[in-house]
């Protein structure tokens, strides 16, 4: 359910399951530099974030295992949103004051 916030997660969660099914830890290494090369060619956030995941998981796996990795990855994606909610939030009732006060100080003005 978590995966519904995140494509660009769900894109990249699932190769490095897959990558770790197919090749043993010895190849592991190899996938730092392969993404690193594909980040470069990328020209679209989109992309270069899908990649970007894959790295980040295969660096936590070695300490947090493949299912930690995903894990930790979809809740600090879902902390980020929850964050990015809040401060939006903010933002909009502090807009919402400074109105009112504008208004209140030009009808006090005019009136």
């Amino acid at each position: 359910m978590l995966l519904l916030f995140s494509p660009s997660l769900r894109l990249s969660c699932h190769p490095v399951g897959n990558f770790f099914v197919i090749f043993t830890k010895s190849f592991s290494f190899l996938i730092g530099p392969i993404g690193g090369f594909g980040l470069g060619l990328f020209t679209t956030y989109r992309n270069q974030t899908i990649l970007n995941c894959f790295g980040a998981l295969l660096l936590a796996q070695d300490r947090y295992g493949i299912g930690g990795s995903v894990q930790l990855r979809i809740w600090n994606n879902v902390i980020g949103l929850l964050f990015v909610g809040i401060y939006l939030l903010s933002l909009k009732v502090l807009s919402l004051l400074y109105n009112q006060l504008k208004r209140r100080k030009v009808c006090q003005n005019n009136c």
